[in-house]
């Protein structure tokens, strides 16, 4: 079996660590994979005591076997403003829902066919 856990972060400072000072950025990755192990044993306490093979990646390890550029994973981040314009748009209704150009923004390693017609 195999799980995997991510979480949204700042690609620049990744960038700059793993360029500038490979000591801190290993650094930062072992902080980064405790932290994220301790809050996933919250909903999962036998986690750390079941796993066979830990292997922490950051945005540069998503770059090297993905190809994406900066490790960008795709879609937004998620934050307060972006949860109030999604419950905005809901009360809106879906005759102004957000159109296909809009959708491909947020949505911008899946294409959407240029015949996809607006809500």
């Amino acid at each position: 079996r195999a799980l995997t856990i991510s979480t949204h972060t700042d690609l620049a400072a990744w960038w700059a660590l793993y360029e500038r000072d490979w000591p801190m950025y290993e650094a930062r990755k072992a902080d980064y994979a405790e932290r994220v192990l301790q809050a996933a044993q919250v909903a999962l306490p036998a986690l750390r005591d079941a796993a066979d093979l830990i292997l922490p990646g950051t945005p540069v390890t998503f770059q090297r076997f993905t190809r994406r550029d900066w490790g960008w994973v795709g879609g937004l981040p998620q934050t307060r403003y972006r949860l109030l314009q999604a419950l905005a748009a809901c009360r809106r209704g879906i005759d102004n829902g957000p159109s296909a150009n809009e959708t491909r923004r947020v949505f911008a390693d899946r294409p959407v066919p240029k015949r996809a017609k607006t809500l």
